[in-house]
């Protein structure tokens, strides 16, 4: 199958009878990454504005085959042949954009975010994005929460896992105080800067030495679990369970990745 460049279709068009010119073989890079797709199967050719990577992306990728043919990705006007190098390039220009937008909500670590101009359909794009830049290019955002992920594949995530998560969701000072709090314990002088960050999360308690470590526990479990739980069930991202079918696994390949998502 061929995905090929229509002005009146986001720059795409689905052709299901094959083009006059042969089909390419799979790439065979040298540096495949361990779980892969397959690289005999014909890969379906998919072309992506360089302006427009996401809305391209998110509507091309709404085709359940991508997850089992792969892809190669030209993007019009540029003269680069794709040996998964350019659709790693595509990749991180499209996570960096659906991260900085209301999709997303966190920092360094972010959870998918209810939002009326993402559709459940836009969703579904996002997960087969998501699953097939890992299996074919080794590719994993870094910013997606590991609390998300591991809830969305494995159906359960640690109080210790919710919590790195969260931390690593909020700023630079609020993580530095709240890791602070949760080490030493609240103090008196403490508890108004906390109070307004545990009500970011629509957490009225108050907070106590008892109960911080509870109260950013919900926080947590509110922010990667509940609010995400419509966007990730439509993501799909259980599905990476048959090439990480443990945490452990999963943890490993998030402390291998670089900081562009790449192993």
């Amino acid at each position: 199958m061929r995905t090929a460049p229509n002005p009146t279709e986001n720059g795409l068009q689905h052709a299901d009878q094959p083009p006059s010119s042969p089909h390419h073989p799979a790439d065979q890079s040298r540096n495949s990454p361990p779980h892969q797709l397959q690289q005999e199967q014909q890969r379906t050719n998919i072309y992506v504005r360089r302006q427009a990577v996401v809305e391209d992306l998110t509507t091309v990728f709404q085709d359940d085959n991508l997850v089992t043919s792969g892809v190669r990705v030209e993007v019009l006007g540029e003269d680069a042949v794709d040996e998964n190098g350019v659709f790693r390039d595509v990749l991180t220009e499209f996570w960096g954009c659906v991260f900085g937008s209301a999709a997303f909500e966190g920092g360094d670590q972010a959870a998918p975010h209810p939002d009326a101009n993402t559709t459940p359909a836009m969703w579904k794009a996002i997960g087969n994005i998501l699953i097939v830049g890992y299996l074919q290019v080794g590719y994993l955002p870094v910013r997606f929460a590991v609390a998300s992920l591991a809830w969305a594949m494995f159906g359960t995530v640690s109080e210790g896992t919710l919590l790195k998560s969260w931390l690593h969701s909020l700023d630079g000072v609020d993580r530095a105080m709240m890791k602070a709090v949760l080490h030493r314990g609240l103090e008196p002088d403490d508890r108004e800067a906390v109070v307004d960050i545990l009500d970011r999360f629509r957490i009225t308690s108050l907070p106590s030495p008892r109960n911080i470590r509870n109260l950013c526990i919900r926080a947590a479990h509110l922010l990667f679990v509940e609010s995400a739980a419509f966007p990730l069930l439509q993501m799909n991202i259980k599905r990476l369970r048959q090439t990480v079918p443990r945490l452990e696994d999963l943890l490993e390949i998030r402390r291998a990745l670089k900081p562009d998502g790449q192993r």
